[in-house]
């Protein structure tokens, strides 16, 4: 049985002991076995864990934070760069590379739990903490309003549609070869640029 430790100011060239800790859990996940226990130390890790093997009957793979730390992992990114466009439009322009294999923001949403098809993504945008609604199309990122009307889904009559305050913080996206270029405008968030 092995113990690796995982901290923010570790190294995945090192070896995971605690004197010696590794920098990502995934990097971690990739060499443990059945029976290895992985220990992470206190931070929050932006990454995806995707282990390389699996446990045994009596010999799984433990995962833990260490005792007394407070551990976060996230999947998202921290966009540290963002422009000022005009109307209040913000715009942020991320290489397609940072998705990896999988750009939420191209994907879009489908499947039987999916009452209609409304042409948003799996992607997600959060300023200061709050989740902001994804826009129709760019026009009604501009508008700042969706719809007034809508079909209800089962009887499929036109039924008036009201705007909540929180709606009014949106974003969009723009998806090509190389990069992603998310618009945004908050009403009630305070944004600024680098």
């Amino acid at each position: 049985m092995t113990i690796f430790h995982v901290a923010k100011n570790g190294s995945d060239q090192n070896d995971g002991q605690k004197s010696s800790p590794l920098l990502t859990i995934n990097h971690a996940a990739q060499l443990a076995g059945p029976g290895d226990s992985v220990i992470v130390h206190e931070g929050t890790y932006r990454e995806r864990v995707n282990p390389a093997r699996g446990g045994r009957l009596g010999e799984m793979v433990a995962y833990q934070a260490a005792t007394g730390d407070h551990v976060t992992i996230k999947g998202s990114e921290v966009v540290d760069h963002i422009d000022k466009m005009e109307n209040g439009i913000w715009r942020m322009v991320i290489d397609n590379h940072v998705f990896g294999n999988f750009n939420p923001f191209a994907f879009s949403l489908k499947g039987d739990w999916l009452e209609q098809s409304n042409g948003r993504h799996a992607g997600a945008v959060y300023v200061n903490g709050k989740a902001l609604f994804e826009a129709a199309d760019y026009n009604e990122l501009v508008m700042g309003t969706g719809p007034t009307k809508t079909r209800e889904y089962i009887t499929q009559k036109l039924v008036h549609r009201t705007t909540t305050r929180e709606e009014e913080d949106k974003w969009y996206a723009k998806v090509n070869d190389n990069q992603t270029i998310i618009y945004l405008i908050s009403m009630g968030l305070t944004l600024t640029t680098n």
